[in-house]
């Protein structure tokens, strides 16, 4: 859009929007300015207005505390608290001002407006955002002493949704009353929101006022740059462009263009005319530019690439592009060659196979590298028919080995087969072997478990033995203690007695008692005596056992040591056998690996015997193309001992494969006799399969 409009459009444009864009900063810069200074006077409103209402409440809060107070400081009694709580519950301010207590549990204590709450649990009572009020307010009076503001919301008549509120509360501890009392707040939001209502109206009413204002300042701009753009610069222009066209429309190259003022516009008239001077005498020189470059064009369409463009031209394109050319057909020269017309004759003789024919003198690097082409191509050639000559030669004598290679490599096979069935039926002797002596060794460990149990039970009775011999020995003391206690008991009788019969009448009775004493002291000390026989005689029999036990250990000691000795001779023949078996099973397995090598190397014979074949039938076709091109030296190649016939073998042909060599242009193909290989299956052979992929 801007293209087709004229310039002095686009000056006012330029002028008119240049105003507008200032304006338009000026204007978003004092809205910004107006906003920001609003908001924190509204916040700073806000903010004190809320503060207003919290020391509200916090003088409220103090009026009952100072009335608790009162009656706290008559007597510390229950009847003081209900007076107390009935003089709260009965305090009013404002329209609905009330206050209620509750206790750090937080229960309950006092409600006015809501009695049934009172005694009741309200730890769980929280507001629509999750806030638990109670929990808070119990959390707020125990960080102050004057207490302090919970903010939460809560259902207000007249309102669908919950209203903002908050409430102040303090702690009197003696009676752990926490005292509070709260307000909506949504007076004050309404007040701000007015505040900021009016602060938005008066925004608007001072945009509007700007945006006059620079309006009325753009257009007088605009047309005041108008009428001095078109005084100094439209009409100047004007008349130039009315100059020029009169110039086109003449259509003479010796036409200029006339000049009206001395100024930028005039000066620009003048080198206009000066650059159409130039221009008039730059077509001539072009001119016979282009008729020189005809020239050489054409001597280059026919092949010859020696000529130059001599004439220099002041266009500087022209002249860059003559060098250009000039340096393009130096390359060409120097790359290719003076005239490509040898190259070509060249080429043509070798697609007729004669690689005798070169270019001479030219210096080009095509030129050259293809002198040395033909020279590679003739030793290529010369070095195929004598590889082609002595590959005939070695794949006879290759052929012939391989003949030997394979009747060896099948009866190695088969004298392996039957070497690794006999070590098949050793390891199996030697492994039954193996596990008899593994279950005599089990049997043996059994035997040496049950002897040492035994020894072990033999121990146990020894020292049952011991400590019936120590039970003995106390009982014996035990009976000396008593016969002891007897026989002071028989003294003691007497000496009663003889107390008895001093006393005369008067102990008769005592005399019958000591006698009495004296027959049980008597009884006792034969009892003891007898018990001491028996405990003599248990004792003679528990040493008794006790040697018989001490045999019985020596026994099972020896037998312990002879099991050993039957252990540590198994545990050889064991190891020993193992080591067999190992060793057999490595032989075994060398061998079957052996064999598996073995009759890999039949069919890998078999493959090269073919392989050797095709070589010679590649040899002879090799000799035979080389003997159809024309090069240098091609009659002199002989090599000793060569011959053109295939060596033949004992071997029957039953296959045919057919071998080309060459490209597809100029391809020579040629049928072999292939060798079918002795299909005869092997064990663990994977290169049979093979048979036949060369």
């Amino acid at each position: 859009m801007l293209k087709n409009m004229s310039i002095k459009a686009k000056l006012l444009c330029i002028v008119f929007g240049t105003i507008v864009i200032v304006s338009t900063i000026i204007l978003i810069t004092s809205i910004y300015s107006i906003n920001e200074m609003t908001s924190k006077n509204i916040q700073k409103y806000k903010t004190q207005s809320y503060k207003q209402k919290e020391n509200e409440l916090k003088n409220y809060v103090s009026v009952v505390m100072k009335t608790i107070e009162s009656f706290y400081a008559k007597a510390n009694s229950e009847e003081m608290k209900k007076e107390a709580l009935d003089s709260v519950s009965k305090i009013r301010y404002g329209k609905d001002g009330y206050f209620w207590i509750n206790d750090s549990s937080p229960k309950m204590i006092m409600h006015p407006m809501k009695p049934a709450l009172n005694g009741k649990d309200v730890a769980n009572v929280k507001d629509k955002n999750g806030i638990y009020l109670f929990k808070e307010m119990v959390e707020v009076s125990n960080t102050s002493i004057a207490g302090g503001l919970v903010k939460y919301v809560w259902p207000k008549p007249g309102f669908d949704k919950p209203q903002p509120k908050f409430s102040y509360i303090q702690k009197f501890k003696p009676w752990d009353w926490i005292i509070g009392t709260g307000a909506y707040v949504d007076e004050v939001e309404a007040q701000v929101n007015v505040m900021r209502q009016n602060a938005q109206d008066e925004i608007q009413s001072i945009i509007f006022q700007i945006i006059i204002i620079s309006i009325l300042v753009a257009v007088l701009l605009t047309v005041l740059v108008g009428v001095i753009s078109n005084k100094t610069i439209i009409e100047p222009l004007k008349s130039l462009n009315d100059s020029i066209l009169n110039l086109l429309q003449s259509n003479n190259t010796s036409a200029r263009v006339n000049i009206n003022s001395n100024n930028e516009i005039g000066e620009i008239a003048k080198n206009f005319n000066n650059y159409l001077t130039s221009i008039d005498e730059g077509l001539k020189k072009d001119k016979e530019f282009l008729d020189e470059v005809s020239i050489v064009v054409e001597e280059v369409k026919k092949g010859y690439l020696f000529n130059r463009l001599e004439n220099k031209v002041e266009n500087p394109s022209l002249e860059n592009l003559r060098q250009n050319f000039n340096e393009m057909l130096i390359t060409l020269n120097s790359n290719i060659a003076g005239s490509t017309n040898k190259i070509l004759d060249v080429l043509l003789s070798f697609a007729r196979l004669d690689f005798t024919n070169e270019v001479k003198n030219d210096d080009g690097k095509i030129s050259v590298a293809l002198k040395e082409v033909t020279s590679l191509i003739t030793q290529m050639l010369v070095e195929s028919k004598t590889i082609g000559l002595d590959l005939q030669k070695s794949s006879g004598i290759l052929l012939h080995n391989v003949d030997t290679l394979n009747k060896n490599s099948n009866e190695t096979a088969a004298a392996l087969e039957e070497t690794a069935a006999a070590l098949e039926q050793m390891t199996g002797n030697i492994r039954g072997n193996t596990d008899n002596v593994q279950e005599m060794s089990s049997c043996a460990n059994e035997l040496f478990t049950s002897s040492n149990q035994g020894q072990k039970l033999a121990n146990q009775t020894t020292q049952a033995m011991d400590e019936i011999n120590s039970q003995v020995t106390a009982i014996k003391d035990a009976i000396g203690i008593i016969d002891q206690i007897a026989f002071q008991t028989n003294i003691l009788s007497l000496n009663a007695a003889v107390e008895a019969a001093t006393a005369g009448e008067a102990g008769k009775g005592f005399a019958v008692v000591a006698q009495e004493v004296r027959n049980l002291a008597s009884r006792s000390s034969e009892a003891a005596r007898e018990i001491k026989d028996l405990v003599e005689n248990a004792n003679s029999k528990a040493n008794e056992g006790k040697g018989i036990a001490d045999s019985m250990i020596s026994g099972y000691d020896d037998l312990s040591k002879n099991i050993n000795k039957t252990l540590e001779l198994i545990s050889d023949v064991e190891c020993a056998s193992n080591e067999q078996l190992a060793g057999i099973e490595q032989i075994n397995d060398a061998v079957t690996e052996l064999d598996r090598q073995t009759q890999e190397n039949v069919t890998v014979a078999n493959t090269t015997q073919d392989i050797a074949r095709e070589t010679n039938g590649i040899a002879l076709l090799i000799v035979e193309n080389a003997d159809k091109k024309e090069f240098i030296g091609k009659n002199d190649i002989q090599i000793e001992g060569s011959s053109n016939q295939i060596i033949s073998s004992n071997k029957s042909f039953n296959n045919t494969k057919e071998i080309c060599i060459g490209n597809e242009m100029n391809k020579e193909c040629k049928k072999v006799e292939v060798n079918t290989v002795n299909k005869k299956s092997y064990s663990n052979t994977s290169a049979a399969d093979e048979w036949g992929s060369f």
